[in-house]
């Protein structure tokens, strides 16, 4: 049993000491750190970075109107809610909109299937301040 406690020694040691097993213990929890605060600081950035979005709002229930102000970041434009909506998304292809709001008429008191549409991904900070209304 003796010789086993030796070998173990040794094998253990050679690990330990070897310059790999040092650079991954050490490296290896901050790679990791990074890799999970990297994707939130690029996303908080890049909403800081874009310019500002045109969003047509195209409103059947007649609920929302001029219910979103415009910020130094997003722009609404209110459409007809006798407009086609088809032709709001050839004008988001033509990149005159940016995205399009669309809140289909319903027949209950709460519309609760709008839809946003966008070629691009649309910054967190318009999607979130789009749900708080």
């Amino acid at each position: 049993m003796n010789k086993l406690g030796i070998i173990i020694k040794r094998e253990y040691l050679t690990r330990v000491k070897n310059k790999s097993f040092l650079i991954i213990t050490f490296l290896g929890p901050i790679f990791f750190v990074a890799l999970m605060i990297a994707p939130t600081l690029l996303a908080l950035n890049s909403d800081k970075i874009e310019s500002k979005k045109a969003i047509a709002v195209l409103d059947e229930t007649g609920w929302f109107y001029q219910k979103f102000t415009n910020t130094d970041a997003n722009t609404f434009v209110y459409h007809d809610e006798n407009e086609n909506i088809d032709s709001l998304k050839k004008l988001v292809i033509e990149e005159v909109y940016d995205a399009i709001l669309y809140i289909p008429g319903t027949s209950l008191n709460i519309p609760v299937n709008a839809k946003l549409f966008s070629n691009k991904q649309v910054p967190m900070t318009l999607s979130s301040y789009i749900e708080t209304l």
